[in-house]
């Protein structure tokens, strides 16, 4: 990871009611429970630009339960060009009991060559998560992290650079493999490189590359 790289912080915890909070300068991009009962799940997800020098940030919470279990993991993104930007949220989705989270709700209105990625939790571990597929898209895993003590749990995000132009990118739904049935919740979140000289989804092929923390 390099200065000014996209550095982006996803954090879940099994149990609602958590309030998540991360040093300055990240900013929180989204934060949100279950929406048809309480308990289950809170996923959030935080960013900066990272610094010249990274070191290891921590997020930090109050509510949630005793024993409940909190995830958390990072991944930066890096443009060859302009800086990447937050673009569009799409809408919270929750899911009653099942063994896959979903499905989690499609952003129109997406630009070729943006950044999407697809977040879940479930209230439960797993053995591991498929990617996902369809749309005409490369699917890539950024972390599938199951937990077995405390509150079992399972956090999971993956992301494709679009290709198509203009993207249409339907519903997705996580289908893990050894789980059980249990909540879930999950959104979609987009980036782009913006540049006053270029108009959004032209001349920016290629300008995404992905760095692991």
């Amino acid at each position: 990871m390099v200065e000014g790289d996209l550095w982006l912080a996803l954090v879940s915890g099994r149990g609602n009611d958590y309030a998540f909070t991360m040093p300055a300068p990240w900013v929180e991009i989204f934060q949100f429970d279950h929406s048809n009962v309480s308990g289950p799940n809170t996923l959030a997800m935080f960013k900066r630009y990272a610094p010249s020098s990274p070191s290891a940030d921590s997020a930090s919470w109050t509510g949630g339960v005793v024993n409940g279990t909190v995830i958390s993991i990072s991944a930066a993104f890096r443009s060859t060009g302009s800086p990447i930007i937050f673009d569009k949220l799409g809408l919270e989705s929750s899911n009653n009991p099942s063994q896959d989270i979903g499905p989690i709700s499609s952003i129109s209105d997406l630009e070729k060559y943006s950044l999407l990625i697809v977040c879940g939790h479930i209230a439960d571990d797993f053995g591991s998560v498929p990617l996902l597929s369809g749309d005409g898209e490369t699917w890539v895993d950024l972390g599938a992290v199951p937990i077995l003590g405390g509150d079992d749990a399972g956090q999971v995000w993956q992301f494709a650079l679009l290709a198509n132009d203009p993207p249409s990118i339907t519903s997705k739904t996580f289908e893990p493999v050894a789980g059980s049935s249990a909540y879930g919740i999950g959104i979609m979140v987009s980036f782009e490189i913006t540049d006053g000289n270029i108009n959004p989804g032209e001349g920016k092929g290629g300008n995404f590359a992905r760095v692991i923390t």
